[in-house]
């Protein structure tokens, strides 16, 4: 596992074909011609201050998206280990694996499937994840569902609003922002769920 830095390091140095760069002394952008102007050429296009203003004007994407991972690593992290149905064929350590797995069947389907259903309505899926968060609060403390199937329906429920809440906040910053601040408010909005 310690050489794969190193083979990634030699794949970019040696096996990658690097494009020219070429200088430009006007200091425009020849993207026509595929040419690359210097970085020190180049001028900051947002100042501190227009970026504090996208900032402020993101919020109402990066709330909800901060809320639903929120939730969701709850679940995952702390709950859902907690959750065990006995009487079945599956184990403890093999239920948290298959939850685990069905959670990212979820997770990928969501993020799947924006081309064909966009939510509008962001601030519904944090409200459905704290759902899910009381669901799974009183499962994993009363264990009252006798049976692994409901609980891995509510599982890929989980991941299917966190891809939602992914792929559709992302979808609505590319339709909704201007172009000249989407590039800064994508990697902005990429905070939102780490």
């Amino acid at each position: 596992m310690l050489v794969f830095p190193f083979i990634m390091a030699a794949t970019f140095s040696f096996l990658l074909v690097h494009p020219t760069k070429k200088t430009e002394k006007s200091g425009t952008n020849n993207a026509s011609s595929g040419g690359f102007v210097e970085a020190a050429d180049m001028k900051p296009t947002l100042t501190v201050k227009r970026k504090l203003v996208i900032i402020k004007a993101l919020t109402k994407y990066m709330v909800p998206l901060s809320l639903v991972y929120l939730f969701e690593y709850f679940i995952n992290q702390g709950l859902l280990e907690l959750v065990f149905i006995r009487n079945t064929f599956l184990s403890h350590a093999e239920q948290y694996r298959w939850y685990q797995v069905d959670y990212q069947i979820g997770v990928f389907i969501s993020r799947s499937s924006v081309n064909i259903v966009q939510i509008d309505k962001l601030w519904l899926l944090p409200i459905l994840q704290f759902v899910n968060v009381v669901f799974f609060l009183f499962e994993s403390y009363y264990l009252f569902i006798p049976s692994v199937w409901p609980i891995l329906g509510f599982i890929l429920f989980e991941g299917l609003l966190g891809g939602a809440s992914y792929v559709n906040t992302f979808y609505k910053i590319t339709q909704e922002v201007a172009e000249p601040d989407r590039e800064f408010s994508m990697g902005e909005i990429g905070r939102a769920h780490v």
